[in-house]
């Protein structure tokens, strides 16, 4: 018996505009009523609200996920994060600050987000962040 299904995003349940298909939102629909939780499993990070623009529409199907590569899971109500220490994050920034055509995110605790190179405002929604969530990336 399945009792869970986890989906990835990008290539899988978005179609190329980047919106679940009303095909995958009707199969969904029937997983749910069969008692199964869905979950998504993806690299982006845990605001898909922000990021792809989801409704309580998208929202309302999914029990929780697995987001930025697995360093944060949310189930059950209930977010939690695993985050590099400080020395490897300095270490990381270090190491691309030598490169000028390398871009940095990093994603901290309060979903605050630092960049390595200013982020134009009008992709910000595709991050999922604003002015209020990013802070400054001091090169070190």
């Amino acid at each position: 018996m399945i009792k869970a299904l986890f989906f990835d995003l990008d290539g899988t349940l978005l179609d190329s505009t980047k919106k679940v298909p009303e095909s995958a939102m009707a199969a969904l629909k029937k997983c749910r009523e069969k008692g199964i939780q869905i979950f998504t499993s993806t690299a982006r990070s845990d605001r898909l609200n922000m990021m792809l623009g989801w409704t309580e529409r998208e929202n309302v199907l999914f029990d929780g996920g697995v987001f930025c590569n697995g360093a944060c899971i949310r189930m059950f109500g209930e977010t939690r994060y695993i985050f590099l220490n400080a020395d490897d994050v300095a270490a990381c920034v270090e190491t691309v600050n030598r490169f000028q055509d390398v871009h940095m995110s990093l994603h901290m605790e309060d979903s605050l987000h630092a960049f390595n190179h200013e982020l134009p405002r009008e992709v910000w929604g595709g991050w999922g962040v604003t002015e209020d969530n990013m802070i400054p990336l001091e090169p070190s």
